[in-house]
């Protein structure tokens, strides 16, 4: 639920959603949401395609896609939990940094 995820700081606003790191309460972790704030209800077709979208990242079990913690799925808030990668995200590592970390087959995005 949305009340777990507490200390929730903007880092990014775009045309399809937010993204916020926020903690987990009982987790006790950094985690990233990137969510949409909902003014109106949804249409049941569009909530279910972002579910499903969700679903399919979740089972993708790969080295480079951050793996999804969970779904914060409310009536005013619909949002996907995954893990806080604190190097940024690849948009910034790719065009808008002009410094990069030391060893970069450390870095994950």
């Amino acid at each position: 639920p949305l009340s777990k995820l507490t200390d929730r700081r903007i880092i990014s606003q775009g045309v399809n959603g937010t993204v916020c790191q926020a903690r987990h309460e009982d987790w006790r972790t950094p985690v990233a949401v990137k969510y949409i704030q909902l003014y109106r209800p949804m249409v049941e077709n569009e909530r279910s395609s972002i579910l499903k979208e969700a679903e399919i990242l979740h089972k993708a079990r790969f080295n480079h896609i951050l793996p999804i913690f969970g779904i914060c799925n409310e009536p005013t808030f619909l949002g996907i939990v995954t893990e806080y990668m604190p190097n940024g995200s690849l948009d910034e590592l790719l065009f808008q940094k002009d410094d990069y970390p030391e060893d970069r087959t450390s870095t994950r995005l």
